[in-house]
């Protein structure tokens, strides 16, 4: 959910629209994604996705969700060689 935020709720609309349908049997995105579109909360760029932003605080927290992106990383280079 937090990187479905970060990457803006609207963007996995569109993605889930277009490309599930090639991709696997469903025919679009998640009903509960187009609401949350419908509503305007697209995530992190407007304060609120799946989860709500304190808009004075987003720096800090992305620079909190890029340190567990990169932790993940490095703990994924174990598997892949």
């Amino acid at each position: 959910m937090e990187v479905a935020d970060f990457g803006g709720l609207d963007i996995w609309c569109i993605v889930g629209d277009n490309l599930l349908k090639e991709m696997d049997n469903r025919q679009g995105a998640n009903d509960l994604l187009k609401q949350k579109v419908a509503e305007g909360k697209l995530g992190i760029k407007t304060g609120e996705g799946f989860y709500k932003y304190n808009m004075s605080e987003v720096a800090a927290i992305k620079k909190e969700f890029a340190k567990k992106l990169i932790h993940q990383l490095k703990a994924s280079e174990s598997y892949i060689k």
